[in-house]
């Protein structure tokens, strides 16, 4: 019976673990607490909506991206990178990096992490708009 108890306990832990999740996205409309995004670069995907966290933190970053592989593997060596997070943003969902999105450029891009009930616990921007339509920006 010990042996139970503790597998379902470990089976529920890893559940919340794998629900948890950490992602990059276009932010499209920030109304109050709810932000609206698209998942991934290059326009994203169909749009979607979460709720930020109470205690969500909100910082400036950059994205870098890797150098094409040594190894001259064929394909295209660029768009995968990594987040470099900075500084706290300013006034964070408040700042002017969401109150002022233009749906014509699309707004900021972020990486979003959200927490295993899907909130938003922490994003991190680039604090501009991904130019629509043209490639590798």
């Amino acid at each position: 019976m010990k042996k139970f108890a503790f597998a379902a306990i470990c089976v529920l832990g890893m559940v919340g673990f794998v629900m948890a999740d950490e992602f990059n996205a276009t932010i499209v409309k920030v109304e109050g607490n709810t932000v609206t995004y698209k998942k991934g670069g290059k326009g994203g995907g169909m749009e979607e909506k979460a709720d930020v966290t109470s205690d969500a933190k909100v910082f400036k970053g950059e994205f870098v991206v890797a150098a094409p592989d040594p190894a001259g593997k064929k394909g295209k060596g660029g768009g995968k990178g990594e987040w470099k997070k900075g500084d706290a943003l300013e006034g964070g969902l408040k700042n002017v990096a969401f109150t002022k999105i233009d749906a014509d450029k699309g707004g900021p891009f972020a990486q979003i992490t959200t927490d295993d009930k899907g909130k938003i616990t922490m994003i991190v921007t680039t604090g501009e708009a991904k130019a629509k339509g043209k490639k590798g920006g």
